[in-house]
């Protein structure tokens, strides 16, 4: 089965995926019923409602999080989230290829090793009262494959709903005035992993 490449902030083309997503699913199920033993009566019980959206459109940030700062396990003084999730590239060309240049030895996959997302990737270059947490964060398209799970979403959220009440709150909203520091340490008081 081959997925094709929709563009996700295309009405249209979203309606395409799901038909294609659709017609893909009765080609499995076909090729399962004829093939696989034990699958002859086999049926789809629950598809899900929509086409799940990998990605569409991402900000060009203070900083951007790069391929090589994933598998060198880069990090940053100002950080807001550890991530431990694989570069994650369904069918593109030349995905398998960054993974394999690597060998698999770059210190990412190592035990207990990750790398730092900083805050400057959740502020987007050029707007002074505007983040940007989850997966439309400042990124390559190879590092967005990593960082956009729901986990790091969550911890980026947390960390830009805190920014932006002390930036309304002590520095007229400009959040590029907030002491990341500070803010590491109430996110740490709040149970996260810095």
């Amino acid at each position: 089965m081959r997925a094709e490449l929709h563009d996700g902030t295309d009405p249209w083309q979203l309606s395409a995926a799901q038909t294609d997503g659709r017609a893909g699913i009765e080609r499995l199920t076909r090729f399962c019923r004829q093939f696989l033993p034990g699958c002859e009566n086999a049926f789809i019980g629950v598809v899900a409602p929509m086409v799940g959206v990998r990605e569409s459109r991402r900000i060009v940030g203070d900083y951007t999080l790069s391929a090589e700062d994933i598998l060198s396990a880069a990090k940053f003084p100002d950080s807001i989230c550890r991530n431990h999730y694989p570069v994650d590239i369904h069918s593109v060309k030349g995905g398998a290829k960054l993974l394999h240049e690597t060998g698999g030895e770059a210190p990412y996959f190592a035990k207990d090793a990750w790398h730092d997302l900083p805050y400057r990737c959740i502020v987007p270059q050029g707007v002074s009262n505007l983040l940007v947490p989850g997966r439309a964060a400042s990124s390559t398209f190879e590092a967005q494959s990593s960082v956009r799970v729901q986990q790091n979403c969550h911890t980026m959220g947390e960390a830009a709903g805190i920014a932006a009440a002390w930036a309304a709150a002590r520095y007229g909203g400009d959040v590029r005035a907030i002491d990341v520091s500070e803010l590491q340490t109430e996110m740490r008081r709040l149970g996260g992993r810095l």
